[in-house]
Order: C-alpha cells, then structure tokens, then sequence
C-alpha cells in the first residue's frame, strides 16, 4: 500500500532547518516565532516523509522475502509429493517398508 508524501506550499519543498529539529514552548511561555513554527511544520513534515520512504522500502523487501519463502514451500511441497508415501517399521522383524508414492512403470 502506497502513501502520498506530504507536500508544503503547493508541491514546493521548503529545506527543513539546519538542525532537523522541533521546537516546542513551554506552557508558561510566550507564543512561539513564526520563523520557528514554519520550521516545526517543514521539519515536521520532512520526517513523514523520511518515514513514509522507509516503509515502502520496508514493504518491497518484505515481498520480495515472502515471494521467495513461498517459492520454496512450493519446492518442498513438489519434493515431498514425489517422494516416498509412507513408511512401516516392524519391530519384530527390524525391517523398514517404503510404499512409493510412484508407481512402477518399468516392464519386466
């Protein structure tokens, strides 16, 4: 599943700040610059993206790692059903029987 990254004015890219940083103020404190807030709301949205990113990278080697587990279930199930299709031990005689899932198509 596909996220659309956020956009700032109208699709521009605003640079976050230097620091990468969010500044918040305290309660008791006055309102916060603008300049300030501007950089908040960039920077604030630089890390969705940043996110968003890293999830779908996330999302493409998780497919790609469940594509392959699936195709080696799909291998063993192919090995497993050609191979034998039980096995008896009788403990008195200390003899394995084989039934072959296959059945013999060699003339004699």
């Amino acid at each position: 599943m596909s996220v659309t990254k956020l956009f700032l004015n109208k699709g521009t890219a605003p640079t976050p700040a230097a620091t990468d940083s969010v500044d918040v103020r305290e309660f008791s404190g006055g309102p916060i610059a603008q300049q300030d807030a501007d950089y908040n709301f960039i920077n604030i949205t630089d890390r969705i993206n940043k996110l968003i990113d890293s999830t779908e990278s996330i999302d493409s080697t998780l497919t790609a790692s469940i594509n392959a587990l699936t195709e080696s279930v799909n291998d063993l199930t192919t090995l497993v059903g050609a191979g034998p299709n039980s096995f008896v031990y009788d403990d008195d005689t200390k003899t394995l029987t084989i039934t072959s899932a296959q059945e013999d198509t060699t003339a004699e």
